[in-house]
């Protein structure tokens, strides 16, 4: 096995744990020059040194360019390398390598949580020994090693060969990383306006509604990223006003079709169930803390909706009859006027502005689910910022028949996010 891709996501490192790597790298290529270069009457046995293996992965490989025979060389594991160099140069190798950590790759993540990274550096060798006793092999070449380290704390640990190999490790042009999946979030919804939700004569309260939709997330870093995507949003709300009659209340003039003024008396109890729902489109960004498993997660973002459905549904009953003060009647029973009583029963459409412009804001825990999945669970709150344009009354027992004018109308929704991401 051979490493020959990098993911293009970079990790910033200050220079003092840069300084850190580099010093770590002399280290470890010291020691591999060390025992690559071979005297018999100097190290006796086939058994690896500890501090030879100390400097490799458990699977660590090298490409055995000690065998004369181009076709010949395949990887092999740190052991048997140094078993190859006794046992094929017996009467000594001499060996030279040459490396300069200032061309060192930038770090790159090599897990999901990222506290993992690898680097690689081109290592330049030149040996001389006499294969089998019989045919002198001159080695020169440059080769590239790949090696993997872990942050503790903010300091380089565990930093070791995981190959050596002949190709250039390639770059992905992708410059970030991509997540991709569904999300779902049951939530409290309010078709909101303080003038209802606070009228003395009006009782008005939010119902259950959900999200659900499908996110993208392109990462720009190992804690940044933003997203995009498409989804559902369900909002709900009830008005209701419950034994109202405006005898003894200030009833404004009106004039019917025979341009004659009158006061309109009104008894009605009647609840009204709201539903609007809209598509989403998001755009936002995503931040999460660095960890192994669980991290925080806080995502922003702004949402343009375009509404889909508002509908409405009215039961109750209410009584419409007029006060004609140039005449001193009442007027009942009397459809073409408006003049009616008896029970309601409505469904129709409720006619808003057909798009809406919201924030979203959500913190909670980011899971990793293996190397190529995340859940994330977070509570979220929701707000309209535009005015949905409640002017037109709905019927004749609505909001604006009975009080007037809503003042601004918008949505609002709390509840649990649940999100399924999967790396692409």
């Amino acid at each position: 096995m051979v490493m020959t891709c990098f993911n293009g996501n970079g990790q910033r490192f200050s220079s003092l744990q840069i300084n850190q790597i580099k010093i770590e790298i002399n280290r470890v290529f010291q020691v591999f020059s060390h025992y690559s270069a071979y005297l018999p009457e100097g190290i006796s046995g086939q058994d690896m040194p500890a501090e030879l293996q100390a400097i490799f992965s458990p699977d660590a490989r090298i490409l055995n360019f000690l065998e004369p025979e181009a076709g010949n060389q395949y990887p092999v594991s740190p052991a048997e390398y140094f078993q190859y160099i006794r046992r094929h140069y017996t009467f000594g190798l001499s060996y030279e390598q040459q490396w300069n950590t200032d061309k060192m790759s930038r770090p790159m993540p090599m897990d999901e949580q990222y506290t993992g990274f690898v680097v690689y550096l081109p290592v330049y060798v030149k040996a001389i020994g006499l294969f089998d006793g019989q045919k002198i092999n001159n080695v020169s070449g440059e080769y590239y090693a790949i090696m993997g380290f872990r942050m503790k704390n903010g300091q380089i640990t565990d930093l070791v060969i995981h190959y050596v190999q002949a190709e250039k490790p390639k770059i992905k042009s992708q410059q970030s990383n991509t997540l991709i999946g569904p999300y779902v979030a049951p939530a409290f919804t309010r078709i909101h306006s303080q003038d209802i939700f606070n009228d003395d004569v009006w009782d008005a309260w939010g119902e259950f509604g959900y999200r659900a939709g499908l996110k993208a997330v392109y990462r720009r870093s190992p804690n940044l990223g933003f997203f995009s995507g498409a989804g559902i949003s369900y909002y709900r709300s009830v008005y209701e006003i419950v034994d109202y009659n405006n005898e003894n209340l200030d009833k404004m003039v009106k004039t019917d079709a025979d341009d004659d003024k009158y006061f309109e008396l009104i008894q009605a109890s009647v609840t009204e169930k709201n539903a609007l729902t809209y598509l989403d489109v998001p755009l936002g960004i995503r931040y999460n803390t660095s960890g192994k498993r669980i991290r925080l997660a806080v995502q922003a973002s702004l949402e343009f909706s375009f509404l889909l459905s508002s509908r409405f549904s009215v039961t109750g009953s209410s009584d419409h009859q007029g006060y004609y003060p140039e005449y001193h009647v009442i007027l009942y029973d009397l459809p073409d006027y408006g003049f009616t009583a008896g029970p309601v029963d409505i469904n129709d459409k409720w006619k808003l502005s057909p798009f809406n412009l919201s924030t979203n804001i959500s913190a909670g825990a980011e899971v990793s689910l293996g190397s190529n999945m995340l859940l994330t669970v977070s509570p979220f709150v929701n707000t309209g910022l535009t005015d949905l344009g409640y002017n037109v009354p709905k019927h004749r027992d609505d909001y604006i028949s009975i009080s007037g004018h809503p003042g601004k109308l918008s949505t609002r929704s709390a509840g649990l996010l649940f999100e399924i991401f999967f790396k692409l």
